[in-house]
């Protein structure tokens, strides 16, 4: 039922992680924002790296709703109507797109903020490596090297994150 699967919809969209999902059900399969859709068709299989399409719902004629509809009742839709029905189809399509730019940004921030705790700690070894080096001149250069290496990793990483924020 509808409020079932807006509910399954909802928790399955904080998923962070891969989800095969099959479903005839429009409002379900755009509840959970896919960024790659598989068509059936004809007895072939075909894996798109892409947002719905309305056009992916059409099952026996290819043309079902809206314009399409009227067009196979044989009526002739009014160029305004058409004209609304494609600035329609053109807002939910965008607005679609907003949603999967913003759920790939929160999974990039999320992992940066994973890289970024590895890479704290790895800097605290390296610390702890050019503390234990005091004396001996090259060994504190090789250590200080590598300190710096993962310094410029996490600033790489923070740069990014900024970045990403600003679209989450």
């Amino acid at each position: 039922d509808g409020p079932t699967l807006d509910v399954l919809g909802e928790a399955l969209r904080g998923f962070d992680g891969a989800l095969v999902a099959a479903t005839h059900n429009r409002a379900f399969a755009e509840a959970l924002d896919p960024t790659h859709v598989v068509l059936v068709r004809g007895g072939t299989v075909a894996v798109e790296h892409r947002a719905l399409r309305a056009s992916d719902f059409d099952f026996d004629t290819g043309l079902r709703g809206g314009v399409a509809e009227l067009q196979q009742q044989g009526a002739a839709p009014s160029s305004q109507a058409a004209a609304e029905a494609k600035e329609k189809e053109e807002e939910k399509k965008e607005a679609l797109q907003r949603r999967q730019a913003r759920r790939r940004a929160e999974n990039r921030a999320k992992s940066i903020l994973r890289d970024l705790d590895a890479l704290s700690a790895e800097l605290q070894e390296r610390d702890a490596e050019l503390l234990a080096c005091v004396g001996d001149a090259a060994r504190t250069a090789e250590a200080a090297a590598r300190r710096s290496a993962v310094q410029e990793k996490i600033d790489g990483l923070e740069a990014e994150f900024e970045r990403v924020a600003e679209h989450v």
